[in-house]
């Protein structure tokens, strides 16, 4: 009784706070979501200019087209083999993004944050 005596004292009817309440929680929730959309937004677009791969580039710091055997990926890691390792350039494939850079033999290991980009660009485009 005490809440119905609140309202009639605000001049407020009960369908008036029935419908006032949905209102205020929608505009809240599409703030919230707008806020949400934002910062992910933002993220992407920190992600997008933290690397840009050009294809001949990459395909250079490996040693050229004509040096690669194969390519395969797993999750960001790139497995690229090689003819000749005396003519993959380390330091480049790291300028060009790569986190790190191991070598196994006559295969080169890197990980990469837009793996799909330099793996397209060393298996030409596919």
């Amino acid at each position: 009784m005490r809440i119905n005596l609140l309202l009639i004292e605000n001049n407020i009817p009960v369908w008036g706070w029935i419908l006032i309440v949905p209102v205020c929680l929608i505009v809240i929730l599409a703030i919230v979501a707008f806020i949400i959309r934002l910062t992910k937004t933002i993220k992407l677009n920190r992600k997008g200019k933290k690397l840009v791969v050009v294809n001949e580039d990459i395909l250079l710091a490996y040693g050229g087209a004509s040096n690669i055997e194969s390519v395969s990926k797993e999750m960001t890691r790139l497995t690229v083999a090689v003819n000749d390792l005396d003519k993959v350039n380390p330091e480049a494939i790291k300028e060009l993004g790569a986190k790190n850079v191991l070598i196994v033999g006559n295969q080169v290991k890197s990980t990469f944050d837009n793996i799909d980009n330099v793996y397209a660009s060393l298996n030409g485009g596919k």
